[in-house]
């Protein structure tokens, strides 16, 4: 819904929807691991520029969808995201 927020003390602010099914529900709380295997780009959080610009394309009405965990590797954090 938004991932760039001035106002907020920490600007990189994700704000997202969740929908859960009893099913989906269930498997996050089960304490398996779980990554994602499939999604169209991965995001370094650390990249502010990346974050402004797609707030941006939010506003414009474009739609993406957080696929899974963060994944950490090498130092780095990536965001797993699909766009919609």
């Amino acid at each position: 819904m938004s991932t760039y927020t001035p106002a907020h003390s920490f600007s990189k602010t994700v704000t997202y929807k969740s929908i859960y099914t009893d099913e989906v529900l269930l498997k996050a709380l089960s304490g398996n691991p779980r990554r994602s295997t499939s999604w169209d780009q991965l995001v370094d959080v650390s990249d502010d520029n990346f974050f402004i610009e797609l707030q941006k394309e939010i506003e414009s009405g474009k739609d993406y969808t957080v696929v899974g965990r963060p994944i950490h590797e090498n130092g780095i954090t990536y965001l797993p995201l699909k766009h919609s």
